[in-house]
């Protein structure tokens, strides 16, 4: 059964991302109006959602294409039990401007300083882990979150954190010590990170590895003889 709140609100989102044309000015707009994710509690009575929106959640809202009435499984669509809360044609529309601008925002644009860009991956199921952030009036908190289809995986950490612990370990187990000292005393103070630097940390780290329910990272460095594991 549709919960018509939520789906004018799905609705309102949609438009107003088609009249932008833009995940920043949506997610600015959607923060200044307080608007949240859906929320629901488990069956061990966990609650889960009900945060501000994220580029990642806010880009999973309007890639889901169970809000047109169909089901995607294992790349086949089937029509769904369920009632179309988007109409095709806003649907379409949409994802015809994520294809067009999406990709071209994603490779040149790192506004945020992500450190860990690129090289950043899930532990429980292995999918990239984006940069992203989420804004209140007083400041704006970034963080790494998975890049799961559906939001199957809800891992996610502080990027501050896990920048810092990535930054405290190369420094000492990485073979270039020279550079990667460097690197350390650079980013120390600073809260976004060079196009520069983040070039100059690829050269040394090959894939970092987080695993929420541990806290246990894993980092493959760069060898002249291939990539090396270091866990911590």
């Amino acid at each position: 059964m549709v919960n018509e709140a939520e789906a004018q609100q799905v609705r309102a989102i949609f438009g107003l991302f088609r009249k932008t044309r833009s995940m920043e000015t949506t997610l600015e707009e959607l923060n200044c109006r307080e608007w949240k994710t859906k929320s629901w509690i488990t069956a061990q009575g966990v609650r889960c959602g009900g945060a501000l929106f994220t580029e990642g959640t806010l880009t999973r809202l309007l890639t889901n294409e169970l809000y047109t009435g169909w089901v995607v499984y294992k790349g086949k669509r089937y029509r769904g039990e369920h009632l179309a809360i988007v109409d095709s044609r806003q649907w379409k529309t949409v994802q015809e401007i994520f294809r067009r601008r999406m990709p071209k925002r994603r490779k040149e644009r790192n506004k945020h300083g992500a450190l860990l860009k690129g090289v950043l991956y899930c532990g429980g199921c292995a999918q990239p882990m984006r940069h992203t952030y989420t804004s209140t009036r007083q400041r704006r908190y970034r963080y790494y979150a998975c890049l799961s289809p559906q939001g199957q995986c809800r891992n996610r950490v502080p990027a501050p954190l896990i920048e810092a612990s990535v930054l405290q370990r190369l420094e000492v187990l990485a073979r270039n010590r020279s550079l990667a000292g460097k690197l350390v005393k650079t980013c120390v103070g600073q809260t976004v990170a060079s196009p520069e630097l983040v070039a100059q940390l690829s050269t040394l780290i090959d894939r970092v590895t987080y695993q929420r329910s541990t806290g246990r990272v894993v980092l493959r460095l760069r060898t002249k003889r291939g990539p090396s594991h270091v866990t911590k």
